[in-house]
């Protein structure tokens, strides 16, 4: 919906036509159509609460290079008060758009602010009315359960990434983007992580790699950045969260140019609510120093609007290099840890090494290395994801060890995963197997339909659809005594979920009390009752078979 200041006019003169009672309310209705479609200066919209609307204000001057000449912001002003500073953007020839989403019902009132006079001083007001059914506003970090996420309304949010770096170049090569994006959240999984300008660097290739900016940090690619609100649009209409990878490697210009850069996609995509940020993809390897990213990430918090809510914040991290200690703990810019931890992954001399390319890889074992990289980093009391423990189709599964590397099996993917929300933390895949007609999914963003997907249903349904509390379980390891690769997520006492990851037999401590007990088929999704289980002791389970199993157990009082 869009609020464009222009007035509609009629000559005087013209008036001598509408004698025919029919052609008066030919006008009328004429005039109702623009008002409701291009209102003017003054008047007021009605919006639903956490919808994207815009003001659409056209430049007086004519501007050799508007993206870096021109600006407009309008401060706004809502119920009790509350008052945000919108930054407009560029959006070719003399168009500039403010995009302003409510958070509250009531009336909100706003004002330009611009050296340019066709921008300045124009005002209006929204009357803001119930949200849409389906829509739940921001996603935040829970501050309640601070390992959690949830959004504006309290609905839960139990995060499950895909990984489509090259989205938005398949959206404008005329790729079928939006199967890409209905088959993802069929399978249950709810975010994608997409680069906003680019790729990557060391996987980009013409054909599929588009980018928002030039290689100098001046000139805009417009046509990029519409297909991107096409692109974050569709996606925000079906609750689909688009995690923004907003920097890429290459260094665009000067600082000031990137800050000018970053200032643009938070004013262009931050009023939609289905956006998170991601600082950068490895950000180790992008050439920048490490306070450069403290720089940008406070810059990110100062500048979008919506980045608090009370005592909520919106998501904003960065992504790094393989390796088990998250770089970025304390900055109060933060929302979550991103961690890569996967294949690769490797031993280190001490906590300020790099990882060394020669060095012994530390987990041959998923399941250990998907639960470690979760339980490493609690006790921040921030959200840990790790958003690349190692694709589906993994062609160099170097983990194995030897020089000859192979494809990574379908049991051991799953064996991650389960790892990773085993010890509460949460995740993305993305697939890497190579396909004749379409390259590898994770890059070109093209949707194939792989059977570990199958498995990624299986995990999500059985946390959000078995009604436990998640939110309020933690990794209790220490349980556990005895069992291979058993670990173990609960609340003590009252919820527990246990994951063998190679099935057989296992021990856990158990408070008294009384147990209903089941057993989970993770690869088949098959859910099996077993008889209650009595508490105060060391309890035994034994499994059928040497696949992976989940045994969960809850107080029938």
């Amino acid at each position: 919906m869009t609020l464009v200041h222009s007035a509609l006019t009629i000559p005087a003169y013209s008036f001598r036509y509408f004698i025919n009672p029919a052609l008066i309310r030919l006008a009328a209705a004429i005039l109702v159509w623009a008002y409701g479609h291009n209102p003017a200066v003054g008047q007021t919209r009605t919006v639903p609460k956490w919808s994207v609307h815009e003001i659409v204000l056209a430049a007086q001057q004519s501007y050799a290079d508007a993206y870096r000449e021109a600006s407009v912001k309008a401060t706004i002003t809502g119920p009790g008060g509350i008052q945000k500073e919108v930054n407009g953007f560029w959006d070719g020839e003399n168009r500039f758009v403010i995009r302003f989403t409510p958070t509250l019902e009531g009336t909100w009132k706003y004002t330009t602010h611009s050296a340019d006079a066709g921008l300045n001083r124009k005002s209006g007001s929204i009357t803001c009315t119930a949200n849409r059914p389906g829509t739940h506003g921001f996603l935040r970090r829970d501050e309640q359960y601070r390992y959690h996420f949830k959004y504006d309304d309290g609905t839960r949010y139990f995060m499950f990434g895909q990984t489509y770096y090259g989205l938005l170049s398949y959206a404008k090569s005329g790729g079928n983007w939006r199967t890409s994006i209905d088959s993802t959240l069929i399978q249950g999984m709810n975010k994608v992580r997409m680069h906003i300008n680019g790729g990557l660097s060391e996987a980009s290739t013409p054909e599929f790699v588009s980018t928002g900016m030039s290689d100098s940090g001046n000139a805009l690619n417009l046509a990029h950045f519409r297909k991107a609100d096409e692109v974050i649009g569709y996606m925000n209409d079906r609750g689909m969260i688009a995690d923004l990878i907003v920097f890429p490697r290459k260094i665009l210009g000067t600082q000031q140019d990137e800050e000018r850069y970053l200032r643009y996609i938070i004013a262009r995509y931050a009023a939609y609510p289905n956006v998170i940020w991601c600082l950068i993809n490895e950000w180790n390897y992008s050439t920048r120093p490490k306070e450069f990213w403290n720089i940008m990430g406070r810059l990110t918090k100062k500048e979008d609007p919506w980045a608090v809510e009370g005592k909520t914040v919106r998501l904003l991290s960065v992504h790094q290099r393989t390796r088990i200690d998250f770089e970025f703990f304390g900055q109060p810019w933060l929302s979550h840890a991103i961690i890569q931890y996967g294949v690769r992954n490797k031993q280190q001399t001490n906590d300020d090494s790099e990882w060394i390319k020669t060095g012994k890889t530390k987990y041959r074992n998923g399941d250990e290395w998907g639960n470690a990289s979760i339980v490493y980093n609690l006790g921040h009391n921030l959200p840990v994801v790790n958003d690349e423990y190692g694709y589906i189709g993994e062609h160099r599964d170097v983990s194995v060890g030897g020089k000859d590397t192979v494809a990574m099996t379908r049991e051991k993917h799953r064996q991650i995963m389960w790892g990773i929300y085993a010890a509460g933390g949460y995740a993305a895949a993305g697939d890497k197997y190579l396909y004749p007609d379409g390259g590898r999914p994770y890059m070109t963003g093209k949707w194939q339909n792989p059977e570990e997907y199958t498995d990624i249903r299986n995990l999500v349904d059985f946390f959000t659809k078995k009604k436990f509390a998640y939110w309020q379980m933690k990794s209790h390891n220490a349980f556990v005594k005895s069992g291979n690769r058993t670990y173990v997520l609960a609340q003590p006492g009252k919820q527990y979920i246990i994951y063998a990851a190679t099935g057989g037999t296992f021990s856990i401590d158990l408070p008294e009390g009384t147990y209903e007990a089941g057993r989970f088929n993770p690869a088949t999704g098959e859910d099996t009752p077993l008889k209650d289980v009595k508490g105060g002791k060391t309890t035994s389970f034994s499994l059928p078979d040497t696949q992976d199993w989940v045994v969960y157990l809850r107080t029938t009082g």
